[in-house]
């Protein structure tokens, strides 16, 4: 019997990150979700990927520089 595919859910701002992981893959996939659509079937991913390890740690250091962005928006 196979595993389920792994949903993870990450709501940032108005956007929702849903991260999967099939156990049949060393890989992850990625879709930005539109978070605040009227209706729950408007909720059809904005993009979608596939995210290797090198992928992932290259777009956890752009995020990061992203969040410093946005801490530093209003301290000026």
């Amino acid at each position: 019997m196979t595993r389920p595919i792994q949903r993870q859910h990450y709501t940032t701002g108005h956007i929702t990150w849903e991260l999967s992981q099939n156990p049949r893959h060393d890989y992850y996939t990625f879709a930005l979700i539109a978070g605040e659509a009227p209706e729950q079937r408007s909720r059809k991913p904005l993009f979608t990927a596939t995210l290797n390890k090198q992928d992932a740690k290259n777009m956890a250091t752009e995020l990061r520089r992203l969040a410093n962005h946005f801490d530093e928006l209003y301290d000026a």
